[in-house]
């Protein structure tokens, strides 16, 4: 992202615990998860290319997609400064 933070998919999780962990409602299905952090080295080859090739150009708020430790408490990005 343009903050320099990266991204990966994770699908093998116990979904019980984490809606229990996370406060996240019964009726929601959690298939995957994807943390956000800043990386903790260089992406090689495969990332750059990635970055490269495939941009969106319609992308949500970042308020919109991201919730800060609880599933109902959006993060804001005032939160960030």
């Amino acid at each position: 992202t343009d903050w320099g933070l990266g991204t990966c998919f994770i699908a093998a999780f116990d979904e019980k615990k984490l809606k229990e962990v996370l406060g996240i409602p019964d009726n929601i299905r959690v298939v995957g998860l994807t943390p956000l952090g800043y990386p903790a080295e260089k992406k090689g080859i495969i990332g750059t290319l990635t970055s490269t090739f495939i941009k969106s150009h319609q992308r949500k708020e970042f308020d919109q997609i991201v919730s800060l430790n609880h599933w109902d408490q959006p993060y804001k990005t005032e939160d960030k400064e």
